[in-house]
């Protein structure tokens, strides 16, 4: 920076994994990985805002030498992966839980519940009556970063553990019913329903309107210190996030309301548009 220079911004960058960040494998591209390591070597303010949970998010994130928290489970929970710590949660409050748990009994509506206490993560269902909740079971049951409970009933949770999140899957006719009836429950909840193009299954998650990725927005940019925040996404559960940042932008492939809600468009996920254009305002900022 030349002698008498106005002073940069110090900026936080902030992104979606799937269909953002990642590849259509998904993960990290060796390029995206490469192009991030050597920016966050240089001192870049850089972390993730996921729907995943850390037993999905950190195998998929190996290798990337993030220093600040990530914000997983739509921002419910903030977790360092350094430690492997979570250092921060947002509950649901007990008569809002029971009332949507008595909703998904209502409708007949298998789902997870999950749960945290003392620093650990639970994953408790009833059953397990798709092959979609079947394979999340399998393929994260031997993390050791969240624990699977069977209960019998999921008022049986309450008092024990903070209830914190509610993911149902199933087809969009199936979740749609389910989705108003919590919407009308009120109680400060955050009601997303929106279509993994991965696993081409539509999910319902739920949980209390504290949190969020706009609040974890927030949060990073208050722990990072950052003056200026840029995110970006591709899907429904990223627009508040957009809307909440200083700039945000939308990959290629993202859908309508995440493109209406952006600064501007870049490429597509799969050509490591994040990392390129992150890359290319950090080169242009240090020169």
């Amino acid at each position: 920076m030349s002698a008498g220079a106005p002073r940069r911004l110090s900026t936080l960058y902030l992104t979606d994994l799937d269909g953002t960040l990642f590849d259509d494998t998904p993960g990290l591209s060796e390029r995206t990985r490469t192009i991030l390591n050597r920016l966050l070597d240089e001192g870049l303010l850089f972390s993730v805002a996921t729907a995943r949970s850390a037993a999905s998010a950190l195998e998929k994130l190996e290798g990337l030498r993030l220093r600040l928290p990530v914000a997983l489970m739509n921002g419910v929970l903030l977790f360092r992966t350094d430690t492997r710590t979570y250092v921060g949660h947002t509950a649901i409050d007990c008569g809002t839980a029971a009332r949507v748990m008595d909703a998904m009994e209502e409708f007949g509506q298998s789902a997870y519940v999950f749960t945290f206490a003392q620093g650990q993560l639970y994953a408790n269902f009833r059953d397990l009556s798709t092959p979609h909740q079947r394979q999340f079971c399998e393929e994260r049951r031997s993390s050791g970063l969240k624990r699977f409970e069977r209960v019998d009933r999921f008022r049986d949770l309450l008092g024990r553990r903070d209830v914190i999140f509610f993911s149902v899957t199933g087809a969009y006719e199936e979740l749609l019913p389910l989705c108003e009836r919590v919407r009308a429950i009120g109680g400060g909840l955050d009601v997303l329903m929106y279509e993994d193009f991965v696993n081409r299954i539509w999910y319902l998650e739920i949980f209390d309107a504290r949190a969020g990725k706009a609040a974890a927005l927030r949060q990073l940019r208050s722990i990072s210190g950052a003056e200026e925040t840029v995110c970006f996404g591709d899907n429904y559960n990223d627009v508040e996030m957009m809307r909440a940042a200083d700039r945000s932008y939308a990959v290629a492939n993202a859908v309508d309301a995440a493109r209406a809600s952006a600064t501007g468009v870049i490429g597509h996920h799969c050509s490591d548009a994040v990392a390129l254009f992150i890359r290319d305002e950090w080169e242009a900022r240090t020169r």
